[in-house]
């Protein structure tokens, strides 16, 4: 009699764990057919394994409601599935029930409902979640609260979720409340390792915050504004990590090869920026043996591609000379002229002096005058700063009728 009964219990096991995994593999299938946009399929799979209690299958219908073409655009419908699945434990159903709060998909918005929702799925080690809920807590109140904020970014961040580091790199380096150099280069790492990155997740769980609109999510220009502050994103985290490498700034010691190694990477990609660097660093024999030719090929390429800066350093070039190149006035103002006329603030400053000393052209107050002037409007702080010098003393030299001209080709931005 035991033993009939133990080979009951047995059999009644192995039954469920078979149900169980034919249960598990049809809503595999329903969730391939969804994914590879089958979704006739997908529903004809998902529906009954959902009505029956199945939480993948119940979250996978939700998503049906707002993002196939065999279902009417529902946010409520997709509420009642998220709800099913998230109640059950579901930690991606609890995110989507904070996002539709957040955004107010077919409820009113609501932002404590939002938080609660997040922050199940967060405790529960969802990324998704732990970002949204670190965002939530930046953006929803006039001050940030970076007391919550910040450790769930640095949870997210720690499961590799690259939005969270590259965003933990922009606070701990610009922000001065919470201002900490070593997290900033410590995260500016972990964005830029090969491979390191939490690809998996979806951007449809992912909030975004625009400066005019607010919280935005799920919309195709939602989805193209964080892939590419993503891609953005990492382009710059490479290139400041290059340059603290370049310059053993702040906690990183100086390794100049590292930073070629970067910036190589970089120019390979197409940065013009990067490009540029490479080009100075071949110039210099910084990081990598001199090659002159090498940088001005650089330079070169650059510039072809109007970048202004590269513009400015092939000028540099023919004014001084080199082994490859020698000196050559003339081409060097023209290409300062192509430069500042691209908007380089250090091609019009020095085109303010050239003009103002007089070299290879005749002395000409207005024109100094005017690069000066337009140089003094720059971002750049240190030439804007030069060229304002610069202006204090040249506005001496010149007539009411030369100032007045000057203006004049400042409005039209003509020499």
């Amino acid at each position: 009699m035991q033993l009939y009964q133990f080979l009951l219990y047995v059999l009644v096991i192995t039954t469920l764990l078979i149900v169980s995994s034919c249960a598990q593999l049809n809503v595999k299938q329903g969730i391939y057919h969804y994914r590879v946009g089958n979704f006739v399929q997908a529903l004809d799979i998902l529906r009954p394994m959902a009505e029956k209690g199945n939480t993948e299958a119940q979250y996978y219908l939700g998503e049906m409601y707002v993002s196939s073409s065999v279902l009417p655009r529902d946010y409520n419908e997709a509420e009642i599935w998220w709800r099913k699945a998230a109640t059950a434990g579901h930690n991606l159903a609890k995110t989507k029930m904070g996002l539709i709060r957040t955004m107010g998909y077919g409820i009113r918005k609501d932002l404590n409902s939002a938080e609660t929702w997040f922050l199940g799925a967060a405790r529960s080690g969802e990324p998704s979640a732990q970002y949204n809920l670190a965002l939530l807590y930046e953006k929803s109140t006039p001050t940030p609260q970076w007391e919550k904020s910040l450790p769930w970014y640095e949870a997210a961040a720690k499961q590799n979720l690259r939005i969270a580091q590259i965003r933990l790199t922009q606070i701990y380096d610009r922000i001065d409340d919470v201002k900490n150099p070593e997290k900033a280069i410590h995260w500016l790492k972990e964005v830029t390792k090969k491979g390191a990155a939490n690809e998996t997740i979806s951007f449809s769980s992912l909030l975004h915050y625009d400066k005019t609109l607010g919280f935005v999510h799920g919309t195709y220009s939602a989805e193209q504004s964080i892939r590419h502050y993503l891609h953005t994103s990492y382009v710059e985290a490479q290139l400041k990590l290059a340059d603290y490498y370049l310059h053993g700034d702040g906690p990183v010691k100086k390794n100049p090869k590292k930073a070629f190694a970067y910036y190589s990477e970089l120019a390979r990609g197409g940065n013009l920026q990067a490009m540029t660097h490479l080009g100075d660093l071949f110039a210099s024999g910084v990081g990598v043996k001199k090659d002159e030719e090498k940088a001005m090929k650089l330079y070169n390429e650059a510039a072809r591609r109007k970048y202004a800066p590269a513009l400015s350093k092939i000028a540099k070039v023919y004014e001084q000379g080199n082994e490859s190149i020698p000196e050559n006035s003339r081409q060097a103002l023209q290409w300062y002229m192509t430069a500042a006329k691209s908007g380089n603030a250090e091609a019009q400053l020095h085109l303010g002096n050239i003009y103002e000393q007089g070299n290879e052209v005749g002395k000409d107050f207005i024109t100094a005058y005017m690069w000066y002037n337009i140089a003094a409007r720059s971002d750049n702080t240190v030439v804007a700063n030069k060229a304002k010098a610069r202006l204090e003393t040249i506005v001496e030299q010149l007539t009411p009728t030369q100032l007045f001209e000057a203006e004049r080709r400042i409005a039209s931005q003509q020499p």
